[in-house]
């Protein structure tokens, strides 16, 4: 099973694609980072934690990432598209779990050190904290088997 670090910013299409992640058995999610998009990235870890209490996998490392873009500042996301809280108003249960005291960045370029070779990346938000992670390290993509 290949370990699989999520990069993501939950809003609504976001929890279907860590929905998918959880369903599938090629992958073991090792880690996810939360970066400002559709929501802040304090909203899309809270989000994330909450999501992942639900299936029992509070066990899965989330980290809160980038809040502004490298270029210019968090323009507040698209509540028009996912709702106030980037799943479409909907009140999901408390999380057991929060997040870990690392930045995304940080954890993304830990994880690439602990799965050396065989850790894949998969980003469905804005790349900030991948290039956070690529100014403070330029050889992350040799530890990192597969970028989707």
């Amino acid at each position: 099973i290949r370990p699989l670090y999520v990069d993501c910013d939950t809003g609504v299409d976001d929890a279907l694609a860590l929905a998918y992640v959880l369903a599938s058995p090629e992958v073991t999610p090792v880690g996810v980072g939360c970066v400002s998009g559709n929501v802040s990235a304090a909203q899309a870890a809270e989000n994330t934690l909450r999501l992942l209490t639900l299936p029992g996998r509070a066990d899965i490392p989330v980290a809160a990432g980038a809040h502004d873009p490298l270029a210019g500042v968090f323009d507040g996301g698209a509540p028009h598209v996912h709702g106030v809280n980037g799943l479409g108003g909907i009140d999901l249960p408390a999380a057991v779990a929060g997040p870990v005291d690392e930045s995304a960045a940080d954890m993304l370029l830990r994880l690439s050190h602990e799965h050396r070779g065989s850790l894949e990346v998969l980003a469905v938000g804005p790349l900030t904290n991948l290039a956070i992670a690529l100014r403070r390290d330029p050889s992350l993509p040799e530890r990192v088997r597969s970028r989707v």
